[in-house]
């Protein structure tokens, strides 16, 4: 897919499914913004819109437009990236869930609880501040199921050295299926 605002293309070459786009954000003019989802065209093949969303987005803020669903029953939402760092000594993780076809997850981090809990379907948690990693140890992130110890998602090991960072765990993909619909987690940068 390529994916448009205000009918202006974003992206260079086009998006794969699971794909998060782009590494950086794209500066769009503040106000009324439609985001569109199309197709690729190619050969005798037509490019045919997925989703059209209207956003109004505010200056000198951050969002990520996360397009979610099914080709049939696409759904669009703005998430707030806020850029603000209370303790420049913490890294800061929250969590999206955007598996199609589960129930609200907990993040644990190295097997424990974090109060990060509950969190819906098409739903991002608040941030949890956390100490940054020694230079060889990793954070053991898992996502399971609300409320119990199931894994979602095959547990992502996490190492950031950085300080002051604000990360967000996205949780994709549907439960029980297998290859690249498989449920996963990744992440994206936020500041």
């Amino acid at each position: 897919v390529n994916v448009f605002a205000n009918d202006t293309k974003l992206n260079g070459t086009a998006l794969t499914y699971g794909t998060a786009f782009p590494a950086e954000y794209s500066a769009i003019t503040p106000g009324a913004t439609a985001v569109r989802v199309a197709t690729v065209a190619s050969g005798t093949v037509t490019e045919a819109t997925v989703l059209t969303a209207p956003f109004t987005l505010e200056d000198n803020k951050f969002y990520t437009v996360v397009a979610t669903g099914t080709a049939t029953a696409p759904v669009a939402f703005l998430v707030n990236d806020d850029q603000t760092v209370a303790d420049p000594t913490k890294n800061y993780i929250r969590v999206l869930n955007l598996v199609t076809n589960g129930t609200p997850v907990d993040l644990a981090i190295g097997g424990i609880l974090t109060p990060l809990t509950n969190i819906p379907v098409r739903g991002v948690s608040e941030y949890v501040a956390v100490d940054p990693n020694a230079a060889a140890a990793t954070y053991p992130l898992q996502i399971r199921n609300a409320g119990l110890t199931t894994l979602v998602t095959p547990v992502l090991n996490f190492n950031t050295l950085n300080r002051g960072r604000k990360i967000t765990l996205v949780v994709r993909g549907s439960v029980g299926r297998t290859g690249a619909q498989a449920p996963t987690l990744s992440t994206y940068t936020v500041k």
